[in-house]
C-alpha cells in the first residue's frame, strides 16, 4: 500500500530564477502543479528500467537530524547515469526514524550543457487529499 503525501518543491536554475511546485500521490494518481493550475502527471515516458541499468549510484548514512521535530536519518547519494544524456546527481534524503518516510530530499544536477541546478523538496503525509482538477 502506497502512503499518500503531499511534496513541495522548489528548483534552482543557473540564471538565478526559481521554479516551485506542489506534487500530491493519493489513490494511485498523482498531481502536479507547476505554475499555479493542478494537472495529472504522467510518468509513462520514464523508462524506469532503462534509467536503473545504466545508473551508477552510491548512498551512505552520514547521521541524524531532527527536521520539523521529527528524529530522521541522513544519507548522501551519488548517482550518475550514461545514456541518451550524461547525468549527475548528488543528493541528500532525510527518513524518518519513526515511521520511515521520506521527510526532506534535496539534490544538485548536471545533464552537460542543457541543464544544472538544485532542487529541495519537503514532503507531508497528513491531511492529504486529491486536489479539484480545473480545465
Amino acid at each position: 500500500r502506497r502512503i499518500p503525501f503531499h511534496s513541495f518543491m522548489s528548483m534552482e536554475w543557473p540564471d538565478g530564477h526559481e521554479t516551485i511546485a506542489d506534487y500530491i500521490a493519493i489513490d494511485g494518481t498523482t498531481y502536479y502543479k507547476p505554475n499555479g493550475k493542478w494537472i495529472t502527471a504522467s510518468t509513462a515516458a520514464l523508462d524506469l528500467e532503462k534509467l536503473k541499468a545504466t545508473a551508477n549510484i552510491s548512498c551512505h548514512l552520514e547521521g541524524t537530524e531532527f527536521v520539523d521535530g521529527d528524529n530522521a536519518d541522513y544519507y548522501v547519494t551519488h548517482g550518475t547515469w550514461k545514456g541518451d544524456m550524461d547525468l549527475d546527481v548528488h543528493a541528500r534524503y532525510w527518513i524518518s526514524k519513526s515511521t520511515g518516510l521520506p521527510l526532506r530530499f534535496t539534490n544538485t544536477f548536471d545533464v552537460g550543457k542543457l541543464a544544472h541546478g538544485g532542487t529541495s523538496t519537503r514532503f507531508e503525509y497528513s491531511n492529504v487529499a486529491a486536489p479539484i482538477i480545473s480545465k
